[in-house]
């Protein structure tokens, strides 16, 4: 599922980015169209006209300033008196006709004079009209019924959020099809393999036993190393299998309750039967005030996070160590168990501790392996703070704080 997550994460920035490059856009649009000439000349027709002084008997004059204003626009400009005849003209192209009907006037109010764009001032004896070259400006009337308008505002918003679910939701869903898909594919398949690989390593761990038993030191040398490695393959698949499980969220994870004290034992049983070898010492240590509290969580989760623990001091040192596992209570938390994993091998430089104490990618595997990410997928999955630190003597310290309750 992260890569759904991640698929996510990349449209939402995406949109937020496209989001603010049309505003940018907009508002780049909005300054040009304010500073350019037509505009200009558009809001100015009015303050020109304003300046126009004179009567039809004297005749009309425009000063000096409001010249300077329409030379700078390029524009042209006229003034056309109630009876419909221009009374004064600035530029005004020979082609346009001196006089001007009711119907005339009513045309080129909104559009265009014979392709010339032109912006038109009533004044109280006249109309007043400044103009600019044809193909110079580009005009568009759109006109709606009042009630579509308001349908339009009333309805937009919707339309718009509806928009951007299907823009967003959609590709996202695809994606996520997709993608579980193939999840659901990979699980079946590590899960058979799984399943498949078990039993040709159970005879072979099965030979190798019984090739301990022979009087050959060397043979029995052999058959112990191919027992270990054995087992370390049938770790690496179960852990391959869980931590696909994991992190695609395809497992499906018990919640019972687990005398934890009593489990503890069980596990370190079982880990110590299989007999890691002699210069490895597994001590335990439980808190008595927790030998009846109980944790609700999945056994197998657990069990696989304890042996890892353990296997990960094994691997790490062949030359053996002292491994210490202990539970006791948080005396800062009440209802949590901190349960800690110790050994007193040859350690971990600082560039691991500081890798693994940073989120685990999904294409990337520290140098401690398969087993400790597994470990700290199961606490991620059940919100157990988990930390890595060097321990008392030298070797490496994981610490689980889990959350228990009191058995019945």
């Amino acid at each position: 599922m992260r890569r759904v997550e991640k698929f996510v994460r990349y449209c939402g920035t995406m949109f937020a980015l496209l989001f603010i490059v049309l505003i940018g856009n907009l508002l780049l649009v909005g300054v040009l169209n304010f500073w350019s000439d037509s505009y200009q000349a558009y809001v100015s027709a009015g303050s020109i006209a304003k300046q126009l002084v004179g009567d039809a008997e004297e005749g009309y004059t425009m000063p000096e300033e409001a010249i300077w204003r329409l030379e700078w626009y390029e524009a042209f400009a006229f003034f056309i008196g109630e009876d419909g005849e221009v009374l004064w003209e600035y530029h005004m192209p020979e082609e346009l006709p001196r006089e001007y009907s009711r119907k005339d006037v009513a045309a080129f109010s909104r559009w265009y004079l014979r392709d010339y764009p032109v912006y038109t001032y009533l004044l109280e004896d006249g109309i007043f009209v400044v103009g600019k070259q044809k193909g110079t400006v580009w005009r568009y009337t759109w006109i709606e019924n009042t009630d579509t308008m308001e349908a339009y505002l009333r309805y937009l918003p919707g339309i718009l959020f509806v928009d951007v679910l299907l823009v967003t939701v959609v590709p996202f869903w695809l994606v996520r099809r997709q993608a579980t898909r193939g999840e659901r594919e990979r699980t079946t398949w590590i899960a058979g393999v799984s399943h498949d690989i078990r039993t040709p390593l159970s005879l072979i761990m099965g030979a190798a036993s019984g090739l301990k038993e022979v009087t050959d030191e060397a043979v029995a040398q052999k058959a112990e190393l191919i027992e270990k490695q054995t087992l370390r393959i049938r770790n690496l698949i179960a852990n391959l299998n869980t931590e696909n499980k994991l992190s695609y969220g395809m497992g499906k994870w018990e919640r019972e309750e687990i005398i934890l004290s009593a489990f503890l034992r069980e596990v370190m049983c079982d880990v110590m039967n299989r007999q890691p070898g002699e210069q490895y010492i597994i001590a335990t240590e439980i808190e008595k005030e927790l030998e009846q509290w109980v944790l609700r969580s999945d056994r197998s989760l657990v069990r696989r996070l304890l042996e890892n623990l353990i296997n990960n001091s094994v691997v790490h040192n062949p030359n053996g160590c002292y491994i210490k596992v202990w539970l006791a209570a948080d005396k800062h938390r009440p209802k949590m168990a901190v349960l800690t994993v110790e050994d007193d091998g040859v350690g971990i430089s600082e560039a691991q501790l500081k890798a693994l104490r940073k989120p685990a990618r999904m294409d990337k595997l520290s140098e401690h392996g398969l087993g400790l990410r597994v470990v700290r997928q199961i606490a991620a999955l059940y919100r157990w703070p988990i930390r890595f630190e060097r321990g008392d003597k030298g070797g490496l310290r994981c610490e689980i704080s889990m959350r228990v309750s009191r058995g019945a």
